[in-house]
């Protein structure tokens, strides 16, 4: 790795070229981040909002000992997350117009 690609965001990683961070300055760095941040907490709440949904495999687990750790309202849970993720849409589509603004 050379200074100029350092400068530049570009990592060398077997054999191709990665960028994992193109941001200049302090301000896009922490929009980077905030936008990255909001983007991967919405994985967890996306996997719920469709289990919620899933009467077989919900039925099913109740028939195991895994009912013991299992809610009995889904639909709020659904809920619920799904206005996290929607939260979360606007804070990371927020950043990321900020950071280029």
């Amino acid at each position: 790795d050379s200074p100029e690609n350092t400068a530049a965001g570009i990592i060398y990683w077997r054999d191709s070229i990665y960028r994992p961070i193109v941001a200049q300055g302090p301000w896009q760095l922490v929009c980077l981040a905030v936008s990255r941040v909001s983007a991967f907490s919405m994985y967890p709440p996306t996997v719920l909002v469709f289990f919620t949904k899933c009467k077989t495999l919900i039925n099913w687990l109740e028939t195991t000992p895994a009912s013991m750790y299992m809610l009995k309202d889904f639909h709020e849970l659904h809920a619920y997350c799904g206005v996290y993720i929607a939260y979360c849409v606007l804070v990371h589509a927020l950043f990321h117009i900020l950071r280029y603004a």
